[in-house]
């Protein structure tokens, strides 16, 4: 019986998650510690953020030698 309530649960989760639209986020980068490491371990995560759709906003000072295209 047990089993049975975690199914009907794990249904109207999905239901619930299924239904509601999903669209493409507004992110804010902000690298304000002049270190080039912690730009370096973000930027691929950001520039494939922005290649699947999302609007990425990046402050560094540190300049992006290929930026994405968009």
């Amino acid at each position: 019986m047990q089993i049975n309530g975690i199914w009907k649960c794990l249904l109207l989760t999905s239901l619930i998650a299924g239904s509601s639209p999903v669209g493409a986020l507004n992110i804010l980068g902000l690298f304000i510690h002049p270190a080039i490491s912690h730009f370096q371990f973000f930027q691929p995560l950001l520039r494939r953020l922005a290649e699947t759709g999302h609007n990425v906003d990046v402050v560094s000072p540190f300049r992006d030698a290929q930026p994405p295209k968009g």
